[in-house]
């Protein structure tokens, strides 16, 4: 499976994400104490509301390493992992940022995937479905993943010679757009319910800091 390569399913993101805020509106009253006079006496007229509700903005991301930090990842292989960045890819209606870990030996061990797309619209869970879908046709085996708040699931790729890659994905919202977030691991018990619960766990503390 080629790390930096992504799958497309409509226009399409390996993290989606989900994280959104809200917007508070705090109103204030001015408090009058006894019978003391006012030191506006003239009735000032109310201003005028001119501000629109606007959905919330999503972080933009410009980079996937920041979202993992390499000794999160260290944990579940109980090695020094360190990160590096890879060139951000254009994919048809967006773009493609790609943290990769290394060990010592520079060799691959896990990367970050964080699909941005402006363009993405529909159903998150049927979004996240169809950037599934091409796996599922190679042979790869999926499974819902929950505790993440956001439609996820991990699939399964795997060649002749055994696992080649086990992965969690999940969608993140962007106001009405979804980009989808992904975090993969070489060879690692693919498939494992204690990796799932680690890969969950590191998918989750990326989605935090978006």
């Amino acid at each position: 499976m080629s790390w930096g390569r992504r799958s497309r399913l409509a226009p399409r993101r390996l993290v989606v994400a989900s994280c959104a805020g809200l917007l508070l509106v705090a109103g204030c009253s001015d408090p009058v104490s006894g019978t003391a006079r006012p030191a506006v006496t003239q009735p000032v007229a109310p201003q005028a509301d001119d501000s629109t509700t606007q959905a919330p903005v999503a972080k933009q991301v410009a980079a996937a390493c920041p979202l993992l930090p390499a000794a999160e990842v260290g944990a579940i292989y109980q090695i020094p992992v360190t990160s590096r960045e890879a060139q951000p890819v254009a994919q048809t209606s967006g773009t493609l940022y790609n943290c990769l870990y290394l060990n010592g030996a520079k060799q691959q061990l896990a990367a970050l995937q964080v699909v941005v797309d402006p363009m993405a619209s529909g159903d998150p869970q049927r979004y996240l479905d169809g950037v599934i879908k091409p796996f599922l046709a190679q042979g790869a085996i999926s499974q819902p993943v929950t505790g993440l708040d956001t439609p996820a699931a991990s699939y399964v790729m795997s060649g002749s010679s055994g696992p080649l890659a086990f992965v969690v994905a999940a969608v993140r919202s962007v106001g009405s757009t979804w980009d989808v977030v992904q975090f993969l691991v070489s060879e690692h018990n693919a498939g494992d319910t204690a990796a799932l619960a680690q890969m969950t766990a590191m998918l989750r503390s990326a989605l935090s800091r978006l």
